[in-house]
Order: structure tokens, then C-alpha cells, then sequence
């Protein structure tokens, strides 16, 4: 993947993402695959998913809590960032949860999609206008189906694949989410606040900043 853009230098290393579904796991999967076969093997960058149990943002809670309470688990993965990766579509009461996130001792991360990981995904072809009600925004996989020239289908590792491409739709995708993000900032609106504009902020992730990482990574260890 040519480097296309400017991308700010982040610290990331070990990493332990949690994720709500089979969609976001296949998609952080295959990056963690392309970072696990790379020659130069001097990089601390390393990912991996785990599956949340369902139930919404607070089932991702609940298994990363329960799952860290091993103490095998907890020693093993002592060294990680750990990452809760969920879409803010449920439950109602996503704002409570997202506040228990953060009161955690596993001072977690957090990827957020307002309102679907499709949401994310529909970046990687066009720029959704931000601010705009649920209604106006059209449905992220109606949208997707568009562009695939077929219908879209959720936890469909060949379909994730395709929106990857050669990497350079990624690309496009950060910078769309950056330029959303700042559109949130300048109205006093960001994600450590973003339990308090959850409504406001939509379309809205915070994958790039992950993602910006992954990539570059992957540039530093090819060159």
C-alpha cells in the first residue's frame, strides 16, 4: 500500500480489540494477518480480535470484563491496549454504557461506529454528511450494496476484503473520518464526550485513529 496521506505518528503496539460481531473482527483480522507476514519483523504492532457475545455495545462490556477476569487471561494480555470495538446502535441506553466503559479498571479504548461498523465502511467509497438525522442518512447497507454491485451482506470475510481492496479505499476512508471528526470538534463536539452528542454525531467512528496506526506500520516495516 503506496503511502497517500499524512498520517500522525501514534504509539501502537500490542493491541486486544473486542469486538461486537463477526464484521468488525473480519476486517481488524485482516490486517492483523498482513502485519503477522510482513518480512521485517522489528515491528511491536500486533492485533488481535476477540468476539463479543452479542447483545449490543454492552455485551462487548460485559465479555471484555469477564474475559479479563481470568488470570490467565489477565496476565497474558497484561501488555496490550485493550479495545472495545461496537457500533452505537444499542442498546437504548448506550450512553450509561459507554460511561461504564470508561469507570473500568481495564482503562479501555474505544472504536466507536455511530451508528453501524457499516457506517465506517460506506467511508471507504463516499463522504457521508455529517449532523444529518437517522432518517436523511440512508441506510449504510443499501449504500454499500450500490457500490459492491451486489447486495451487501454482513459477517462476509470475502465481502470485507473486497471494500479493502488494495488498501488505498482505507485511505480514503481516514481521511473522510477526520474531516467529520473535525466538523464535530469545531461545534464543541468530541469523542471523550461523545456520551453527551451521541445523537448529534451521527455519521461518526473513531476506527481511523486505529487505522491510522495499522497503516502506517505497515508503510515504516516495507521501507
Amino acid at each position: 500500500m503506496p503511502r497517500s496521506i499524512q498520517t500522525r505518528s501514534q504509539n501502537l503496539g500490542r493491541s486486544l480489540l473486542f469486538c461486537e460481531g463477526p464484521t468488525e473482527q473480519y476486517y481488524f483480522d485482516h490486517f492483523a494477518g498482513i502485519l503477522e507476514s510482513l518480512p521485517n519483523k522489528f515491528t511491536d504492532m500486533e492485533i488481535k480480535t476477540l468476539p463479543g457475545s452479542g447483545g449490543g455495545a454492552n455485551g462487548v462490556l460485559v465479555f471484555a470484563e469477564e474475559f479479563l477476569k481470568d488470570d490467565v487471561n489477565a496476565k497474558g494480555y497484561e501488555l496490550y491496549d485493550k479495545y472495545l470495538v461496537f457500533d452505537c446502535d444499542a442498546p437504548e441506553n448506550i450512553e450509561d454504557v459507554i460511561r461504564d466503559m470508561r469507570q473500568s479498571a481495564n482503562d479501555y479504548r474505544l472504536l466507536i461506529t455511530n451508528r453501524e461498523f457499516e457506517s465506517w465502511l460506506v467511508m471507504h467509497y463516499e463522504d457521508p454528511v455529517p449532523g444529518q438525522a437517522k432518517s436523511e442518512l440512508g441506510s449504510p447497507r443499501t449504500i454499500l450494496s450500490f457500490h459492491l454491485y451486489k447486495n451487501y451482506k454482513k459477517a462476509s470475510k470475502g465481502i470485507v476484503r473486497q471494500i479493502i481492496g488494495d488498501g488505498e479505499a482505507v485511505r480514503k476512508a481516514i481521511n473522510c473520518a477526520e474531516e467529520i471528526e473535525a466538523h464535530y470538534n469545531r461545534q464543541g463536539m468530541s469523542l471523550e464526550q461523545i456520551e453527551h452528542y451521541i445523537n448529534q454525531m451521527n455519521p461518526y467512528t473513531s476506527v481511523h485513529h486505529f487505522m491510522e496506526a495499522v497503516l502506517e506500520e505497515m508503510n515504516r516495516t516495507k521501507n
